[in-house]
């Protein structure tokens, strides 16, 4: 068996991946050395088995369309050393047909994540405006349902 550079092949699976998401031939092919240096050594409870199988957890599939799926397990069988499926003119014609809406769900998920980003980046600013009292702002929403409820109590007696 001969040295393989796994850095090199690391950049090649994901060239191929690249190339699979978006519907063009896949650039690279792979020895039987290579295939075998990228297939999983154990048993995973999900995701590719070393026998090509491929095993998905329910929620991971919640809200994915028949494309996504299929896009999903090529590529997980790529990343292991395996060939692809749906490797047919007619699946890349849909994976181009379907660019659009994957590339909105994307921008739809940066977006969600720059706005967490800006969540976390005034919660920082606030522990160290508020210091040692900072776990009181955390909590101020319980805070102010205690007081709420410990102020309907003493009216209500």
């Amino acid at each position: 068996m001969s040295a393989i550079d796994m850095a090199d092949l690391r950049r090649r699976v994901n060239e191929n991946v690249a190339a699979l998401y978006a519907g063009e031939v896949l650039p690279h092919q792979f020895t039987e050395d290579e295939s075998l240096a990228l297939r999983p050594r154990h048993t995973p409870t999900f995701g590719i088995r070393p026998d090509g199988r491929i095993v998905h957890c329910g929620t991971a599939l919640w809200d994915k369309t028949e494309l996504d799926i299929d896009l999903w397990n090529d590529s997980m069988r790529i990343e292991a050393g395996f060939p692809p499926e749906n490797s047919s003119e007619e699946f890349r014609a849909k994976v181009r047909a379907d660019l659009p809406r994957r590339l909105a769900i994307g921008e739809a998920r940066e977006k969600a994540m720059s706005r967490l980003g800006k969540v976390w980046a005034r919660d920082i600013a606030m522990s160290k405006r508020l210091g040692r009292f900072y776990f009181l702002y955390r909590f101020r929403f319980l805070i102010g349902l205690g007081a709420l409820g410990l102020l309907t109590f003493l009216l209500q007696h």
